[in-house]
């Protein structure tokens, strides 16, 4: 019977639980940018939960990750302060980036919502050893931030 698989999102024959065999191979960067994607997600949620919509809005509710820079952007895809919890209608329809930006600053330190705009236009690959080390970490917030920032210092030098 096919099924969709939960990590490249295509119709297969799964035999066994929610994931094709291609991607339950593991070293596919496609399947560990998925795998990286949800655990990172769960620990934005996580950590924002109780907190209001980084929107303003002002409202609180069962938060999203919402992205201040899109996800195409490779550098600040997993980044701590580019992520935050927003609420889907904030984050799917109303989107004011104006508003997320303020937003961020007003939680991370002014000047904090330029810096992501700026990184985002840079050009990162994460190879799959990155993709897996963080992966790992997303287990513990502050190891997730230690090992981020120490990727990330490394590959800009």
């Amino acid at each position: 019977m096919k099924k969709t698989c939960k990590i490249c999102e295509k119709k297969k024959e799964i035999k066994k639980g929610f994931t094709c065999a291609t991607c339950k191979k593991g070293n596919d960067r496609v399947f560990l940018k998925k795998k990286l994607d949800i655990a990172f997600s769960k620990m934005i949620r996580e950590r924002d939960e109780g907190k209001p919509c980084i929107d303003g809005c002002g409202k609180k509710g069962t938060l999203q990750a919402g992205h201040f820079r899109r996800r195409e952007c490779m550098a600040t895809r997993w980044h701590l302060k580019n992520v935050n919890g927003q609420l889907e209608y904030c984050n799917c329809w109303d989107n004011d980036l104006y508003r997320h930006g303020k937003g961020i600053d007003q939680r991370w330190g002014e000047g904090t919502a330029e810096h992501l705009y700026k990184l985002s236009g840079t050009t990162k690959q994460w190879t799959s050893d990155e993709l897996k080390t963080m992966i790992k970490a997303t287990s513990n917030i502050e190891e997730y931030e230690f090992i981020y920032s120490n990727l990330t210092l490394i590959n800009n030098h």
